[in-house]
């Protein structure tokens, strides 16, 4: 039985990682309070991908779930990212939702398909002079069963004079000049771009990282590199493709393809890959960043509240 629950989590956080993160990776360090200017200039793009994800239980049966997730960005650094969010082992996707974030009018939109419900959540002004500190009222925290919930409940604010006005959880890009040279990807780059396994890394037993070379994929020169895991639940070995993708790119580099394999001997073998499908280099529509006037929208806003009654409190 134990077993089965291990496969289970196994399945659902590698379907709903591949998901949120496939295609785009942002390894940047954190500084102060993570909130720091954001009006930069990015290179656009548009990528859609492909996950499958097979289980195969110890008794032999099999289940097979199959996905298809986008992510895009644009040259001022809005960004747009939709997948299912079901979190169910169901071939078929019962919750598809988008998620959008625009540092140049300080908003996150959520959006959901299947209620054409939406939620706007306004980011507050930062205050010249002063740090601020901001959370939603106690009646938006409580969100009804099936309704979209707050991404952010509060938010530390540097003054306005460090952030142009807008509290935007984003980090600048020092912008360079366009003729600039794409650096090659490296064995360094793509194990950095590895994301965060559900795992205890406190309980690692062992671990190893092989070079895979370089490989051109969708016309970029990328480089993979594998990681082989052994937990006391299983091993898991992990395989992935990174390129770099331009000199002012806000996020250092993308992931085209990526694949995993789980292995523990009472839940059976998990076998999980992702690829892109389409990518596209051209600045997105704006029209992409927001539902469309079909949907009810609500608007979220934030009010500003003494520091210490966050929970984490602004340094």
């Amino acid at each position: 039985m134990r077993g089965s629950k291990v496969g289970v989590m196994v399945l659902v956080a590698l379907t709903g990682l591949a998901l949120q993160c496939f295609g785009q990776t942002q390894n940047v360090s954190e500084t102060g309070s993570q909130l720091m200017p954001v009006h930069y200039t990015t290179n656009p793009y548009k990528t859609e991908t492909r996950s499958s994800s097979v289980w195969t239980k110890a008794d032999g049966t099999t289940v097979t779930i199959e996905r298809n997730s986008l992510f895009a960005i644009d040259s001022q650094g809005r960004t747009l990212q939709g997948g299912c969010i079901d979190g169910k082992l169901d071939p078929s996707c019962s919750l598809y939702e988008y998620t959008a974030g625009d540092p140049v009018a300080g908003t996150q939109t959520v959006w959901r398909p299947s209620t054409l419900q939406a939620k706007v959540f306004v980011n507050p002004s930062s205050i010249p002079g002063r740090k601020s500190c901001w959370k939603v009222s106690p009646e938006e925290e409580k969100v009804p069963k099936g309704d979209i919930p707050v991404p952010l409940k509060e938010l530390k604010c540097p003054p306005a004079e460090e952030s142009e006005g807008i509290c935007w959880r984003g980090r600048a890009v020092k912008k360079t000049d366009n003729d600039t040279p794409v650096p090659e990807s490296s064995y360094k780059d793509c194990q950095g771009a590895f994301q965060r396994t559900i795992f205890d890394e406190k309980k690692i037993l062992q671990e190893k990282s092989e070079d895979l070379g370089t490989e051109e994929i969708e016309g970029f020169n990328a480089h993979g590199c594998q990681i082989t895991t052994k937990y006391a639940e299983g091993i898991l070995i992990r395989e992935q493709w990174f390129t770099k993708f331009g000199p002012n790119f806000s996020l250092p580099g993308i992931v085209l393809r990526e694949e995993s394999q789980f292995t523990d001997s009472r839940s059976g073998t998990i076998v999980q890959s992702e690829a892109l499908t389409a990518l596209d280099t051209n600045e997105p529509d704006l029209k992409i960043f927001q539902p469309s006037k079909d949907y009810k929208i609500k608007t979220v806003e934030m009010h500003e509240v003494p520091c210490d009654e966050l929970k984490q409190p602004a340094q």
